[in-house]
């Protein structure tokens, strides 16, 4: 799973040595740092002996206040949820938009 981590959400043509994204809090932390922005938030939870990662996206078009759901995954361990749902986001969504370019003289 941390190979196919480091392929899809971080874009490594060919991981090699890769972080335990999966197995580990600091380098799952690193997986909720890339894909977090103002139009991608995360919300975490444990209950009972789970945690709960859900990630919520601006609707395009609207509001800040009009989000959808896009990804939910559980696990036993908080990395392995984070890494779960990172992977079930929306290809589109899971690298950060580019930053837009202004033209000289605009």
């Amino acid at each position: 799973m941390d190979r196919r981590v480091a392929r899809e959400i971080f874009a490594v043509a060919t991981p090699e040595r890769v972080p335990h994204y999966s197995t580990e809090d600091e380098a799952a932390d690193l997986v909720l740092a890339h894909l977090q922005s103002p139009a991608l938030r995360c919300a975490i939870e444990r209950f009972d002996d789970r945690w709960l990662v859900v990630w919520w996206g601006k609707i395009p078009g609207k509001s800040i206040d009009k989000s959808e759901r896009l990804s939910t995954s559980t696990a036993r361990t908080r990395a392995l949820a984070i890494c779960r749902s990172a992977l079930n986001l929306p290809a589109s969504r899971r690298h950060p938009p580019a930053p837009i370019r202004r033209r000289k003289g605009i």
